[in-house]
């Protein structure tokens, strides 16, 4: 995987772990390590996808020291690497972004991973992150390790877009009412102002001053 590897100085797709060797440029430099990551991702990938994201979080199990590993060494790396922001920026270009997928399905909440069809994007994402040895030799389909690697992958990111949506959602409506308070009292007191200096010109008799504010007041 020469495009992987020029991105994280890994040669392996990080799914399954495969390096058992201090030879290799894989993280795991011991067996007994290897084989805590392999039957980790092993487990997780014999779960569904809803309980691959309660899996996946530091629990404690017999599957700690494999999950502590592949988790530490990514999270080390993840943002050196730009994998999210890459994911991201393909996912937006695409209008396969969470925006883009509920504003398409007139809907408030992001929807599960396989109702948005995130897959349409899984081409130009294995291109941009393994380059053409993503593909099968007939340019048709992932490689069954990148198709893997792009649905753990994705099953973290929604999980975070949801949670970071279900955020935004509860500020919202707070937000919108305090915008709606400001707007009331900045109305309420320009209209004070607006009383308190037509007074003044009409004592003046300045009529056209006083066309002005009346024009002002039908606008607002």
């Amino acid at each position: 995987w020469p495009k992987w590897k020029e991105r994280t100085s890994l040669t392996p797709v990080p799914f399954p772990a495969v390096a058992v060797t201090a030879e290799t440029s894989s993280p795991w430099k011991t067996s007994e390590a290897a084989e805590a990551v392999s039957t980790f991702m092993s487990n997780f990938w014999a779960l569904s996808e809803a309980e691959q994201v309660n899996y996946i979080r530091c629990l404690p199990d017999n599957d700690t020291k494999g999950r502590d590993l592949w988790l530490g060494f990514f999270n080390a790396h993840w943002r050196h690497w730009k994998v999210i922001s890459t994911v991201d920026a393909i996912l937006a270009e695409r209008a396969l972004d969470p925006y883009s997928i509920m504003r398409r399905m007139r809907i408030s909440n992001l929807p599960e991973l396989a109702t948005s069809q995130i897959t349409l994007a899984y081409p130009s994402l294995g291109e941009t992150l393994f380059g053409v040895d993503a593909f099968t030799e007939d340019r048709i389909a992932l490689k069954e390790p990148v198709r893997r690697f792009l649905d753990n992958l994705m099953v973290h990111r929604w999980s975070s877009h949801r949670k970071s949506i279900q955020r935004e959602r509860v500020k919202l409506e707070p937000c919108r009412a305090k915008v709606q308070q400001a707007w009331k009292e900045l109305i309420r007191t320009w209209l004070k102002s607006v009383e308190g200096l037509t007074k003044i010109l009409t004592r003046y008799g300045d009529k056209e001053s006083l066309k002005n504010l009346t024009e002002q007041r039908e606008t607002l």
